[in-house]
């Protein structure tokens, strides 16, 4: 798998995970901005302790098409005592031996409900 679609999978998995929490929770649609606790990337990426996927729409001018979407993923870190996310880095930035093994960590986690961070609730990882 190339870089590219090392990214798509991680996204589909994930996005797959926030809809199967929501649907266990009741909750119609997943968000556009998906952030996930996931302390165990921190090992891969220092000071980080969650994953954003943003999905981000890119304007096709032609009315007969369908408009097609961007996903960006970034390693963020949440903090306890405010609803900010900073960013760590972003996949595409990563080297590719980082990458190699957030890919490894990110494909063997599995969804472990919602948890509370300072006054927020994101999508957990286990």
């Amino acid at each position: 798998m190339n870089k590219q679609e090392k990214k798509i999978y991680i996204v589909r998995r994930l996005l797959e995970v926030a809809e199967t929490i929501s649907k266990e929770r009741g909750w119609r649609s997943t968000p556009h901005d998906v952030t996930f606790l996931c302390p165990e990337i921190g090992d891969y990426v220092d000071g980080a302790n969650g994953v954003l996927v943003k999905k981000l729409e890119r304007f096709n001018p032609h009315p007969t098409s369908r408009n097609r979407f961007i996903y960006k993923l970034h390693f963020v870190h949440v903090k306890e005592t405010s609803y900010l996310e900073t960013e760590i880095d972003t996949w595409d930035k990563m080297d590719e031996v980082t990458r190699n093994q957030v890919f490894s960590l990110l494909t063997r986690v599995h969804g472990d409900g919602v948890q509370k961070m300072g006054s927020s609730y994101y999508y957990s990882l286990k």
